[in-house]
């Protein structure tokens, strides 16, 4: 059920934005761990506006700023109470500032001052709010979401960034998808957008993912261990916190598995891109060492079959199965290619021809209400 609350936000997102599936995604995927979020891309590519719808959706409470390097230490985090202070006492107005949100969205947060940047740490990374007078109080934030026009790689900043688990380059829409995108904002004038989830939605959902993760702890341990091998021999480097904490990849891991319904293996396939800016012609190449390029073809296939069943769409759904059973069954003729992968073969097959069952089914159904009978 919560589940797919979460599945019919990104499908939300996804349908008002034009090419930005993985995008929403990646928010999708941000919200539901409980991580933070950097989207990094040239200006004009939805980023905060995405973001922003993403908090309308969420019935939480949402805070956002752009920072400069002018920005202050009150604006964000409160201004002290004048009378009061006179009166010896020491009471910062944090209403409706950063330290009482709960969704935060932090733009261009690399232009801010080092006074601010270091102010931000300990709140992003362990919701802790620090005053300047010492005083450390827990903040209820979920999550931190950010935007910038370009990835900073400055060694002083490393800190910062490490605090952004999930990180994704945003690319221009794709010429062909342009003309489309344009219609559907035209048609678009109603930005009025339904709260879909609440917290208590999402701390539900938490603990059923954290049960997961339990459950398969031994099938996520042994696929990230996997992917960060890869990862390493191709010189892209992951802190041992990032892969050993519970809270960190193998949550990401955990969450995409279960949202999805994909099996831990493929999911940290679909997640360790995110873990560093990494262009995507260099991430498929490194996978392809561990999965040929058919197999992890027909494996996107079958997730897009998912959605489109999900979104009614049955004749390409089905269209798409098919065309996924032709390239698996092609691949159990190269024996070659299918030593290491047989068994995920097997389960694409599986997974394809079962969903074409229930396909067949549905139709049936549907031919037996237009009858009538």
């Amino acid at each position: 059920m919560l589940a797919s609350k979460v599945l019919e936000i990104e499908k939300i997102l996804s349908s008002k934005y034009i090419g930005r599936e993985e995008e929403a995604r990646v928010l999708i995927l941000a919200l539901c761990s409980k991580q933070n979020a950097l989207l990094v891309g040239p200006p004009g590519t939805a980023k905060s506006a995405m973001i922003r719808d993403l908090a309308k959706i969420v019935d939480m409470k949402f805070f956002q700023y752009l920072l400069t390097r002018y920005t202050t230490y009150d604006e964000l985090f409160g201004y002290i109470d004048a009378i009061r202070f006179k009166n010896g006492e020491y009471i910062r107005n944090i209403e409706n500032k950063l330290p009482a949100a709960e969704i935060v969205f932090l733009d261009e947060l690399f232009r801010a001052s080092s006074e601010i940047l270091n102010s931000l740490l300990m709140l992003i990374n362990e919701r802790l709010f620090v005053d300047i007078n010492g005083a450390v109080s827990k903040t209820p934030t979920w999550s931190v979401f950010s935007a910038t026009n370009e990835f900073s790689t400055d060694n002083d900043l490393q800190a910062l960034t490490d605090r952004f688990l999930i990180k994704h380059q945003v690319k221009s829409i794709k010429s062909d998808l342009l003309e489309t995108a344009i219609v559907k904002n035209i048609e678009n004038n109603n930005n009025n957008l339904e709260k879909v989830l609440t917290r208590s939605d999402l701390e539900t959902l938490y603990i059923n993912i954290s049960k997961y993760m339990l459950e398969n702890k031994n099938a996520i341990s042994k696929a990230v261990v996997q992917i960060t091998t890869l990862l390493r021999q191709n010189d892209i480097f992951l802190s041992d916190r990032t892969i050993t904490s519970s809270e960190h990849f193998p949550r990401l891991v955990a969450t995409y598995s279960y949202l999805y319904s994909v099996d831990p293996k493929r999911a940290s396939v679909n997640v360790a891109k995110y873990l560093s800016i990494i262009e995507p012609e260099t991430y498929q190449k490194i996978i392809e060492q561990l999965y040929p390029k058919e197999l992890s073809i027909a494996y996107e296939n079958v997730e897009k079959a998912r959605a489109l069943i999900k979104s009614g769409n049955l004749r390409e759904a089905k269209n798409t199965l098919l065309e996924t059973i032709q390239l698996a069954q092609s691949l159990l003729s190269k024996p070659e290619k299918l030593q290491l992968f047989k068994e995920d073969v097997v389960n694409i097959l599986r997974d394809a021809e079962n969903l074409i069952e229930n396909i067949t089914k549905i139709e049936a159904k549907l031919s037996e209400i237009a009858r009538g009978d």
